[in-house]
């Protein structure tokens, strides 16, 4: 009984005359991407809810889809055993407030992103950084080093100093 009145509920037919009572500017198909409906546990009770940017709005809708679909199983089943036991009240904060979450994942993601182009940089850096390895690399020795120096700063021309070895 609880999943016949569950597919009431998010039925075409209750969610268009929800729409039309609301002035809503939206379709059935959307409007029920929006709305969930669920039973709670070991009951025939059912909960309705609605997604919406506008708490108040999101109130009057599910009030006006629990109306609707009271109506809609008296008509159907010619039962009056469904009654809406607590209106829909404006939710004081949002239902889905995942900023801290996301914030928390983006730092994630950046760090590790951040350490796998340093690793990838270190690994695939091939250049000769020492004389030793020049050495190393060539089988022949070193014998003089051009170092680029900051002698004086005063002059606007780079100064070249030379370091021989005997």
């Amino acid at each position: 009984l609880v999943q016949t009145y569950s597919e009431i509920a998010k039925s075409d037919e209750v969610l268009q005359k929800s729409i039309d009572k609301l002035g809503l500017e939206t379709t059935p198909a959307d409007l029920s991407k929006r709305v969930s409906v669920t039973d709670v546990t070991d009951t025939v009770i059912i909960k309705i809810s609605v997604e919406d940017e506008d708490p108040e709005k999101s109130a009057e809708i599910s009030n006006r889809i629990a109306k609707e679909f009271t109506r809609s199983v008296k008509d159907t089943f010619g039962l009056s055993n469904a009654t809406i036991l607590d209106p829909a009240k404006t939710p004081t904060a949002p239902s889905n407030d995942t900023l801290a979450r996301d914030v928390v994942i983006a730092a994630f993601i950046a760090v590790f992103g951040i350490v796998a182009i340093a690793f990838v940089i270190y690994y695939f850096d091939n250049s000769i950084k020492y004389s030793d390895d020049l050495e190393n690399k060539i089988n022949m020795p070193v014998i003089c080093k051009i170092v680029k120096s900051d002698v004086d700063k005063k002059q606007t021309q780079n100064v070249i100093a030379v370091e021989a070895y005997p």
